[in-house]
């Protein structure tokens, strides 16, 4: 959804996506769709404006209001992408620090691979890569290689190995970071967060380094650039268009 959108606004948008959960909800009764096990279509009540702003204010920053909306007029946590959301005071995880920014601009792969950026199309069963060669994804995703370098903090095999212990550590450190509130898992240590400090404020990112595929926004279909950028009410409704897809509602 666009920005400058009034409550008012909002407050039906959320109507709306909750009438279309409940459609789910009837449709899906044996809970097929990916995650449903879990969160049952469940939503859990709303917050009020005052226990809204007493988190605001404790942690010194503003929600942003897509985000803010769906506490108020939709739920706290509960049916939604993957496992469901996490409620807002399980989702100010202390892993990740609220009072520090966000600090990735770009996305990190530590091991850059072509083969990480397709889609497959399930009903020819055929594969399109985005990119012919390594060359051409660090082009379009960082520009150049030495942002590919910093955005990574590359290290050659050569210089990793040679080390310390206190500067492997500190190695290792570079892909920790705050500023975000923890949304949802979405298996195998794969999670979902929004951005509410720093440049990227507003944004859905993912955390996939357990499976050493990197730390990336969520973008548009189609765009394995990582230009575009998701907000909540739009990560969201396309998890919703899905599940509407798979069950024949749409």
């Amino acid at each position: 959804m666009s920005k400058n959108i009034t409550e008012a606004a909002y407050m039906e948008f959320w109507q709306e996506i909750k009438r279309r959960v409940e459609g789910l909800k009837s449709r899906d009764t044996e809970l097929t769709v990916f995650g449903a096990k879990h969160h049952k279509y469940l939503m859990k009540p709303c917050l009020s404006e005052d226990e809204i702003a007493k988190f605001e204010e404790e942690n010194a920053f503003q929600l942003p209001e897509d985000y803010r909306t769906y506490l108020k007029f939709f739920g706290n946590g509960g049916v939604g992408p993957h496992y469901g959301v996490i409620p807002l005071k399980l989702a100010a995880c202390e892993s990740f620090p609220l009072d520090v920014p966000f600090k990735f601009t770009l996305p990190y792969f530590p091991d850059v691979e072509v083969e990480q950026f397709f889609e497959f199309d399930h009903t020819t069963r055929t594969t399109e890569y985005f990119f012919t060669s390594r060359e051409a994804l660090i082009e379009a995703i960082y520009g150049t290689e030495e942002a590919y370098q910093k955005a990574t903090n590359y290290v050659d095999e050569a210089t990793l190995d040679a080390y310390s212990d206190e500067q492997y550590k500190e190695y290792q450190a570079f892909t920790k970071y705050g500023g975000i509130l923890w949304l949802c898992e979405e298996g195998c240590g794969h999670i979902s967060f929004l951005v509410v400090r720093g440049q990227e404020y507003g944004a859905i990112w993912g955390d996939s380094t357990v499976s050493d595929y990197g730390i990336f926004p969520h973008t548009k279909k189609g765009d394995k650039s990582f230009k575009t950028r998701l907000s909540f009410a739009e990560w969201f409704s396309e998890w919703l268009e899905k599940c509407e897809s798979e069950l024949g509602l749409r």
